[in-house]
């Protein structure tokens, strides 16, 4: 289960930025308050907390305060003997407990999408340096090596002009011929 369903107050500095960033924090954000918000919380009686308010004053009047503040119910308002609060009188406090609100659907909605248009770039970027770019370097690096190998193997094509004078005959010439390296 991801960590969205956590209060975030519970998490030390360093996860409550891992919240931020995790992806999974916009899609819960996006999709539980718009599937639950607005609807009315009844407690059952074991989710009842049950408590004895001070003397002289009833629950509604000593708990005002803090449901004004919080949220939640009284089952009797009224009673000076025993208190009966449930934590959340609607779906949108519950969830305000989660940090998840009704408002910031749409919101959490875009940065999803820009995870995922992010993610895509990302994708394609990397394939392309990994994938193209290292096969044009390949075959640069391997047309060198090729063509290196050529000049190593071949003798020189350059011509050299030697001045040549027969003794016998007394005719001199020019003459070509392959210098070999």
């Amino acid at each position: 289960m991801d960590s969205v369903l956590v209060p975030l107050g519970t998490f030390p500095g360093f996860w409550i930025f891992m919240y931020r960033l995790s992806p999974f924090t916009y899609i819960v954000g996006g999709m539980i308050p718009t599937g639950i918000s607005m609807a009315p919380i009844v407690c059952s009686v074991q989710e009842l907390i049950k408590f004895k308010p001070p003397t002289s004053q009833t629950c509604g009047e000593y708990m005002a305060p803090y449901i004004e503040m919080a949220g939640g119910y009284l089952t009797d308002p009224n009673s000076t003997i025993e208190c009966n609060f449930c934590s959340a009188s609607t779906t949108d406090d519950l969830l305000r407990q989660f940090g998840l609100r009704y408002g910031t659907r749409w919101r959490d909605f875009g940065l999803l999408w820009a995870y995922v248009i992010f993610n895509i770039v990302v994708a394609v970027g990397l394939y392309w340096l990994v994938r193209v770019v290292s096969l044009l370097v390949l075959r640069v690096t391997l047309e060198l090596m090729i063509s290196r190998k050529r000049r190593k193997r071949r003798p020189s094509k350059r011509m050299v002009n030697v001045n040549v004078m027969d003794n016998d005959s007394q005719m001199g010439g020019i003459y070509r011929y392959k210098h070999h390296n």
